[in-house]
């Protein structure tokens, strides 16, 4: 799910900061994005056309144009699509679009999916993805959940789905629902929540700087709270966190 004022420049920022970044951090359980992307793999065929909403730098399009007969790569961010194009097989094909109105004909794609994307983030997002997605089609995709980098948001009292956090409302429910609205004869989800550690602050800070975890994030303004995340949060192995991904799978 996209976060309330982030850009196409915001995010290419985070690629590039993402790229330079010497972060340690590591999890320990469930590898939500490995599972993903078998579950990807699993409902893929040689005759089928893909197209993956909010595919940043195209990695994920390209790991699969083997298995596809032609596969689609959108994102608003025109930097992040010129990157992508740079290598891209001959059945790949890379847009810069706004997920709201895809350049596409109705029904046109076998399967859709979305790695931490929009393409439910609302109504307007999961209706556009729905008309481009062929009948008997299926969407799948991985987002963050309400729960992700919980005992961090609890600090300092703000964060991604902050709201949804404390008024105790299921992004996963919330995005079957949207679906299930819009058409789709079934739709299920799995809720992965797996430890995750930051070897230092100063490695928790450069991850901070770059994802919208904390809306406007300032390590000076935000000193405080950094003191309590390090003194309430650290054991032996380091700052002790979670992630929170909603894995959706829906038949259309």
């Amino acid at each position: 799910m996209t976060v309330k004022g982030t850009t196409p420049s915001y995010w290419t920022k985070s690629y590039f900061r993402r790229r330079k970044s010497k972060e340690k951090s590591w999890r320990v359980g469930a590898e939500p994005e490995k599972i993903f992307l078998q579950k990807v793999r699993n409902s893929l065929g040689k005759n089928l056309v893909l197209l993956d909403i909010g595919c940043g730098d195209g990695s994920t399009v390209r790991s699969l144009a083997n298995e596809v007969r032609e596969a689609y790569g959108v994102d608003s961010a025109p930097k992040l699509v010129e990157i992508a194009r740079k290598g891209a097989p001959p059945n790949v094909h890379f847009k810069t679009a706004d997920a709201r109105r895809l350049p596409f004909p109705s029904q046109y794609f076998d399967r859709v999916i979305c790695q931490r994307g929009p393409a439910t983030e609302n109504n307007e997002f999961a209706r556009e993805m729905a008309r481009v997605l062929k009948w008997g089609g299926k969407y799948v995709g991985i987002h963050i959940g309400e729960r992700d980098k919980e005992n961090i948001k609890r600090i300092f009292r703000r964060g991604q789905l902050y709201r949804s956090l404390m008024m105790k409302k299921s992004e996963a429910r919330r995005q079957i629902s949207l679906l299930k609205k819009l058409g789709f004869r079934s739709a299920r989800a799995e809720e992965l929540n797996p430890t995750e550690y930051f070897a230092t602050l100063r490695d928790l800070i450069a991850r901070m700087e770059r994802v919208p975890m904390i809306p406007h994030f300032n390590s000076m303004r935000d000193r405080r709270f950094l003191d309590r995340v390090r003194k309430e949060l650290t054991d032996e192995h380091g700052i002790r966190t979670n992630s929170h991904r909603v894995m959706i799978s829906a038949d259309k």
